[in-house]
């Protein structure tokens, strides 16, 4: 009896020597150095100007403020403001590959048009990327329909989301 406890005792031991070995031997790849997530998507439509105004101004149908002020915003600055906010968890990253990318399709046409933000480097919290389709594009284009946002690391898709009916025209 004392023998078989010995063999197994020696194979637990051999198989969790090549659990170790295997698992030292790994190369460090996109998702075991950190996490990145897409939290959210907003977009705002900017057309007044609302810095300064209590609530009894915005609420009203008055483009005029208390003072008799327009608060219409600069044509130019006119349209809306698309807001991702990512993710990062995990250790610091210097010469980061990192890049993330927005494409986007307004509602008349099938085209898909791309931005690409790229970051050297990273580090562990929350980041930002805003785009603005304002002034004669937006008047002339129209809003932005649909939209998708990647991020990569290196080659590897580390995190995505997208509107419903991305690529659908």
């Amino acid at each position: 009896m004392k023998r078989s406890n010995i063999g197994i005792i020696l194979g637990l031991l051999l198989f969790s020597c090549v659990i170790l070995c295997s698992c030292a031997h790994k190369s460090n790849t996109a998702g075991e150095t950190g996490s990145f997530r897409v939290v959210k998507v907003n977009r705002f439509l900017r057309m007044n100007n609302l810095l300064g105004e209590g609530f009894e101004v915005i609420g009203t149908k008055r483009r005029h403020d208390v003072f008799g002020q327009d608060v219409s915003l600069d044509y130019k600055d006119r349209g809306e403001e698309i807001v991702v906010i990512w993710r990062y968890d995990g250790p610091a990253i210097q010469n980061a590959p990192v890049v993330l990318h927005f494409d986007y399709q307004y509602h008349a046409d099938s085209k898909i048009y791309r931005i690409s933000e790229p970051y050297e480097t990273i580090v562990p919290g929350r980041y930002t990327f805003k785009f603005r389709n304002t002034g004669d594009d937006y008047y002339n284009r129209g809003e932005v329909e649909d939209w998708r946002v990647t991020i990569l690391y290196g080659d590897i898709q580390v995190g995505h989301k997208q509107s419903k009916f991305f690529g659908k025209n």
